[in-house]
């Protein structure tokens, strides 16, 4: 195989890192040596073909042939998907900005847009779509509490009530699409290992 892009190593090495997986549990998944990895991270060689894909399913990813004139296509349309993913952090990000500076003083709040704020910057990573999931939940009950407790927090009272209804909803639901796809992504089926039969 000739010497590959830089980018792959560096995407199946940030992948590896959001998992948390140190370089010997990604190498024992793809039945290579950690100094195979750690060469192939650093850029400095190739893996065998078999072992590339190895290595990409245990990280969730899938190497594709593709003919060189859908190159160009394939990329716009990751790079589509990959957009459209942001944008929705951000409008998730937007609508727990709106809902702390309606409760300034609510902690659950302002970690929510903290934690959506570290998700706009980095990888996903089950650390963080975990903290996501639990301040969701804890903000939900915040404000479930909030609207028994006072009638004024009535959706019907006031329109901006019916805002918050509905920021709160968005994160929600939002959020339990990320941990959905966060998990898919996760539970991807290992291959079985090769095994050779030499006579």
């Amino acid at each position: 195989m000739n010497a590959l892009p830089a980018t792959i190593s560096a995407k199946l090495k940030a992948a590896r890192e959001a998992k948390g997986w140190t370089q010997a549990d990604a190498a024992a998944r793809a039945h290579i040596s950690t100094d195979q990895l750690v060469h192939f991270e650093a850029g400095g060689g190739d893996l065998p073909a078999a072992r590339l894909v190895d290595l990409a399913h245990a990280l969730a990813f899938e190497l594709l042939v593709v003919p060189q004139d859908l190159v160009r296509t394939v990329v716009r349309l990751d790079r589509q998907s990959a957009t459209d993913s942001a944008t929705q952090l951000r409008l998730l990000w937007k609508s727990a900005i709106r809902l702390s500076s309606r409760w300034p003083h609510n902690a659950v709040l302002t970690d929510l847009v903290s934690a959506l704020a570290e998700l706009l910057n980095a990888p996903l990573s089950e650390t963080v779509v975990l903290r996501l999931q639990a301040l969701a939940q804890s903000a939900q009950q915040d404000l479930d509490s909030i609207r028994e407790t006072s009638d004024s927090m009535d959706p019907g009272s006031d329109p901006a009530n019916a805002e918050t209804w509905k920021d709160l909803k968005r994160i929600v639901t939002g959020i339990h699409a990320i941990k959905a796809a966060y998990d898919k992504q996760k539970t991807v089926p290992k291959r079985p290992r090769r095994v050779s039969h030499r006579s």
